[in-house]
């Protein structure tokens, strides 16, 4: 199920409550993904192609408290974020693949409903997992063709791998 997402998982767990911005600013931004380690530094890193929109955003995310670094790889530019110790127990909940235990705190730093590409309102991915959605668990169970135990979150651990920088040739 990995393969049919977008972007890391990182980005979908992590960007909001560091950046205080919504996925599609950065998207408008140039964003291209996110990840947990680039050239052996640990964090949230966020990559960009390198627009006008995105020195904007540049400006406004390097005044974020968890800001750290810019660093230009040829034609991108990657974003240095310290995920800290205000969220080092939800980090380590994260790279287990227990969404649902996740701190109070982080969960609301999403939106529950949020509006599909048709308008509509429906719940977001986050708190699906996080709850643990009925509905979730059905799509994942037919996708897998098991029933999933209830003591499972119905997401994915993270692969590290994965979430490691590397650079594109």
């Amino acid at each position: 199920m990995e393969r049919y997402l977008k972007y890391n998982v990182s980005c979908y767990f992590w960007l909001k409550p560091i950046t205080d911005c919504n996925l599609q600013k950065h998207v408008e931004a140039g964003f291209i993904n996110s990840f947990l380690e680039f050239d052996n530094l640990k964090g949230l890193f966020l990559e960009y192609n390198i627009t006008n929109k995105y020195f904007n955003l540049l400006i406004e995310l390097s005044k974020n408290k968890n800001f750290i670094d810019e660093y230009n790889v040829g034609n991108t530019s990657i974003l240095h974020f310290d995920i800290g110790e205000e969220w080092k127990s939800d980090y380590d909940l994260f790279l287990e693949g227990k969404y649902s235990q996740m701190s109070l705190e982080l969960k609301n730093k999403f939106s529950k409903k949020i509006k599909d590409r048709y308008n509509n309102e429906v719940d977001s991915l986050q708190w699906k997992i996080f709850d643990k959605n009925a509905t979730l668990k059905q799509e994942l169970e037919k996708y897998i063709r098991q029933e999933l135990p209830e003591e499972v979150d119905y997401f994915f651990k993270p692969n590290l791998n994965n979430e490691k920088w590397k650079i594109n040739c």
